[in-house]
């Protein structure tokens, strides 16, 4: 079933660089279209592209052995895939799968490194965005750790509306799960309360946001950092 994350949106990254830099940067990529659960890289593994979401969401998630996988960085239309190569390091830290079908820009992450070396202009501000990105690492281990599951639901489903163009998208229990890194049963009574009150309707795994407002208050504190 097509969602509405098969619809483009320009990459923010992308569109705040100097014009010069962003036209190198968009002549050695190409627009691809990534389908949902698609591995984009691997733990410890170089990458061999980055990526550049116009459209699709990806996940970086940790696996343990003997454990369900947890989900540490949501990337959208904001910003990238494989932005430590700011720091010349090549492996990728963590398993990158697509979580919410979609384009992106594609590129060879020899040609990103080629175009660092060259301008200053695309390394600060992707320095920038990796900065950030370490900074919501830390807000989003203290979520897992002290937050409960219904407010970081709500701030989850907020940061994928936040992501992705349209008004609603795909997601099952199990995937809800998987991201928050929970029992399956308690996403369902989280996402069934939000459904009661009328912030979300929840069928046949397609979400879509009825009170954005309320859905925020809802929402942990991390969301709104």
């Amino acid at each position: 079933m097509a969602t509405t994350e098969s619809q483009n949106a320009p990459n923010q990254l992308i569109e705040a660089l100097p014009s010069g830099v962003r036209e190198q940067l968009r002549r050695c990529g190409e627009t691809v279209v990534l389908e949902v659960d698609q591995v984009l890289c691997t733990e410890g593994h170089p990458y061999t592209h980055v990526y550049f979401p116009t459209g699709s969401v990806v996940s970086q998630m940790v696996t343990l052995r003997g454990h369900a996988s947890f989900d540490v960085s949501m990337i959208g239309c904001e910003g990238m895939l494989g932005a430590s190569l700011v720091l010349d390091v090549i492996e990728a830290p963590w398993l990158a799968k697509v979580e919410g079908a979609g384009s992106a820009v594609r590129i060879a992450a020899g040609d990103l490194c080629r175009l660092l070396e060259a301008h200053q202009g695309l390394r600060r501000p992707l320095g920038r965005y990796l900065f950030n990105s370490y900074q919501k690492l830390g807000l989003s281990a203290c979520c897992a750790r002290f937050h409960e599951i219904e407010p970081r639901l709500a701030g989850y489903l907020l940061s994928t509306a936040d992501r992705v163009p349209g008004g609603s998208f795909q997601r099952t229990h199990q995937t809800l799960a998987d991201m928050l890194g929970v029992q399956r049963s308690a996403v369902t009574i989280a996402a069934g309360a939000l459904q009661r009150r009328g912030l979300i309707r929840y069928s046949r795994g397609e979400i879509q946001i009825l009170n954005r407002p309320a859905l925020v208050s809802a929402a942990c504190e991390c969301y709104r950092r």
